[in-house]
């Protein structure tokens, strides 16, 4: 499937909150645990309800380039501005405050795939403070 790449950006940026939009700040229940001690290594809920975890097995830390990737799993289902209710992202780390993002599915509620993209060329955005991909970072990075 191919997505024309502006439409497509503006509906990441809902879904994580920081890549060119304003950000989604963090709630009460952002956890950061090192990734090598456990399962579900780092969640994070989003002040507009969309809910982002990552487990041990999704992080490669030589994934792109020799800078470190993760597989993050969203939850949207209380998350109105959304039309998917299920995410997957790719995401790598540059460990020096920027981030960009590999591949992308969306989900409907019944399963099936809304949007699907990857790429080979990350376009690397600032992290912005008190946002999921700050928090990301700090358990990929500094872990």
């Amino acid at each position: 499937m191919v997505l024309n790449r502006r439409r497509f950006i503006g509906l990441v940026c809902v879904a994580l909150g920081s890549l060119t939009a304003g950000p989604v700040l963090a709630t009460q229940e952002t956890k950061t645990i090192p990734f090598e001690k456990y399962e579900i290594a780092w969640s994070f809920t989003a002040s507009n309800g969309s809910h982002f975890q990552s487990q041990k097995r999704d992080l490669d830390r030589k994934g792109y380039y020799g800078k470190p990737t993760v597989w993050v799993r969203g939850e949207h289902s209380n998350d109105s501005s959304v039309k998917y209710r299920a995410s997957l992202a790719l995401l790598a780390f540059d460990c020096g405050g920027k981030y960009g993002m590999l591949a992308f599915t969306s989900y409907s509620s019944s399963g099936d795939t809304i949007d699907d993209w990857d790429t080979l060329t990350v376009r690397w955005e600032h992290i912005r403070p008190d946002t999921m991909a700050s928090s990301l970072e700090v358990a990929i990075c500094q872990s």
